[in-house]
């Protein structure tokens, strides 16, 4: 049994939109089991005739993942993609924005509106070198609070998702996690 806890009927329906529903019987949650945050609907449970892909489990605790650590850090004025900003300007201080781009794989511009609004907030200092776009990032003493802050937030999050995990066995799926990384070629 697979157990979509805290996922809203909505997003529920929406990840198991490609399957045949039919062979798969919507239960509610356990009785005992804790109650829904405010504002969403009930947990739900769904019993499957089929082992769930490795796939599609990534997937799923990935979607929760995202909408939690969402969650904390708006409590700190910080998007996910600000907060890990913030994160890599602290563990490579005088990154260019041009290698974070690269890093993330996204585009300059993308970087660029992200680093800004870091910088209008006090959050991280801009400082110029030989040319526009070789200007190295640091955080601010500000921004380095705030990043300490945000990310006592995300540990909170991982702990509470993973909590039922025995330590071995949460150790072993980083592990494995890991693996998946380096042999992907997307670093860790």
């Amino acid at each position: 049994m697979i157990s979509f806890m805290e996922l809203d009927q909505p997003r529920a329906r929406g990840l198991a939109a490609d399957l045949d529903l039919s062979q798969i019987a919507a239960t509610p949650a356990e009785p005992g089991s804790a109650a829904p945050a405010e504002g969403r609907a009930p947990p739900i449970t769904w019993e499957a005739p089929f082992q769930w892909g490795m796939i599609y489990l990534v997937a799923v605790v990935s979607i929760e993942q995202k909408a939690r650590c969402a969650e904390a850090l708006r409590t700190y004025g910080l998007t996910p993609p600000q907060f890990a900003v913030l994160s890599n300007i602290g563990l490579l201080e005088g990154v260019t924005a041009a290698k974070l781009a690269r890093m993330f794989r996204v585009r300059r511009q993308t970087i660029a509106e992200v680093v800004a609004s870091l910088s209008e907030r006090s959050l991280i200092s801009i400082q110029a070198t030989t040319g526009r776009r070789d200007r190295q990032l640091q955080l601010t003493a500000l921004g380095r609070q705030r990043r300490d802050e945000a990310n006592r937030a995300i540990i909170a999050v991982e702990q509470q998702m993973f909590e039922t995990l025995p330590a071995p066995k949460l150790e072993g799926l980083r592990e494995a996690l890991v693996e998946v990384h380096r042999h992907l070629g997307i670093g860790v």
